[in-house]
Formats: structure tokens, sequence, C-alpha cells
């Protein structure tokens, strides 16, 4: 297992270069490749038809090591990434299958050679409409990875946000604003904040507290779990006592970015 770790808005290559030129074979034009850049992840994009592939010319080679797909549509099945020497006619002969995971789902790997086209292949999935959706996708070269890892605990919960409204024949009815959101909290005990206060506050910088989201990764060996997140709160405090390297533990309050609304009838 690794220490956790995390991608923010600045490191996502997509995100952050507007030179990274996106398609999407085939696109729907109501759900353009550009959404794949923008910030929510309820914003979507989509591909339609046989043989559905997510390209990106990057504007220049690089070595993307992290790959994120969030809100998803994918059922089943594994996904390929390849490069190419050229726009997308002579692949490099690096290719590398991507393990499904539902909803969101991560790849890294550290050796791939700089490229500037970079191909996502979806023929092999199983969706679950007629189309491939996805919300957003996130590049990075590489992880930020804490020196030490959370302690005692990484806490997880689901919650929604509803409005309920009682008639006066006392029927519900009820709007789902949000839902389901995860939530994660990540706990870290004395020993570990000594140690990695200034990683902390380096990260709480990069997210503006809770101004922006980021991906988390709570192990980036070999499991392919992330979450897009945003922190509960715009503040993170801890005590240092009498001045010296001994220090109180603290938590950081996660909830997971927005899929969108959904109406019960």
């Amino acid at each position: 297992m690794s220490n956790i770790a995390y991608v923010s808005l600045e490191q996502d290559l997509v995100g952050a270069l507007s030179d990274a030129a996106i398609t999407i074979v085939t696109a729907d034009a109501d759900y353009p490749a550009s959404n794949l850049k923008t910030q929510p992840m309820a914003d979507s994009a989509r591909g339609t038809g046989a043989g559905i592939k997510i390209r990106f010319d990057m504007g220049k080679n690089y070595n993307v090591r992290f790959w994120g797909y969030l809100n998803h549509n994918i059922s089943s099945g594994n996904w390929v990434i390849r490069t190419y020497d050229d726009a997308y006619a002579t692949p490099s002969g690096e290719s590398y299958p991507v393990p499904h995971r539902a909803l969101d789902t991560k790849f890294y790997y550290k050796s791939w050679t700089p490229k500037q086209y970079w191909e996502h292949d979806f023929t092999g999935c199983v969706l679950s409409e007629a189309y491939l959706e996805m919300g957003k996708m996130v590049a990075a070269h590489n992880p930020t990875f804490f020196s030490a890892n959370y302690s005692p605990g990484f806490g997880r919960g689901t919650r929604y946000r509803s409005i309920h409204n009682i008639t006066e024949f006392g029927v519900t009815w009820t709007y789902i604003k949000q839902g389901p959101i995860q939530k994660v909290r990540i706990r870290f005990d004395p020993a570990v904040v000594g140690v990695i206060k200034d990683e902390l506050e380096s990260f709480f910088t990069a997210i503006s507290g809770g101004g922006y989201p980021c991906v988390l990764i709570p192990d980036n060996s070999g499991s392919t779990e992330i979450y897009y997140m945003r922190s509960v709160r715009d503040n993170m405090d801890w005590e240092e006592v009498y001045r010296r390297a001994m220090m109180t533990g603290l938590s950081l309050d996660f909830e997971e970015e927005s899929r969108g609304k959904t109406q019960v009838s």
C-alpha cells in the first residue's frame, strides 16, 4: 500500500494547458469533448457509435503517468491507452489496459515514453447507455504523495441532500438535490502531523481550503480507487505544544463533487 496522494487542478495537464486539444471519435455535439476539461464532473462529454475513442493532443511530448476517469458510465470491460508517433496514424507500440472500476477509476504507470498524442480506446467496454459518457478526465505527470500515511484511519460515508415537503394529505414529496455523495475523513495523529505539517499546508493551499476540488488517491499501488472531492472546511488547525515538535492531531473532511441531480416524483 502506498501513502495517500492527490492531484490538484494546478497539476491537471488537461485543465491547465490551453493547448491540450481533445477530440472524441465520434462526438455528440450537445456534449462536447471540451467538457472533459471543465472543473465540474457533472458537465459530461459523450461519444456515440462503435469504436469510441478519446484523443489528446498535448501540444508537446509529455510523460503522462497518471490518468483519472471521473463520472463515467462504463458498466464493465477494460479500455486501452496507447500513444502515437504522429497525429494518430502510427502507433508508438506502447499501450496498456485500464482496469474497470464503476463511476471513477485511475491508471498509473511510471515508464511511458513522452509523447504528444494519446488515445483512450473504449471499443471493448460495455456501456450502461447507447453512448459513452465521461464527466471529466485528469492527466498529470505524477500525483503528489505525502511522505507519511494517514493514521489512525481513513473514514468513509455517504449522504444525500434532499428537500422534503409533506402535503396537506400527508403525502411526502421529495426533491433530491444531490446524491449519493461520498464522504471521506482523513485522520492524522500527532506524530504524523509533526512529520508532514509543511506538506499538509502545501496541499491545503493548492486547493484553497474548500475553494477547488482535487483528486484524492487513498492507495496508488494496485488499487484503482480515486475520489474527486472538495474540502468541506476552509480552515485546517492544529496546535504546536510549547513550541516544540509536539503536535495535536487533525482531521480533513471531504465530500465528493456532484454528479448531477435527480428528481423523485
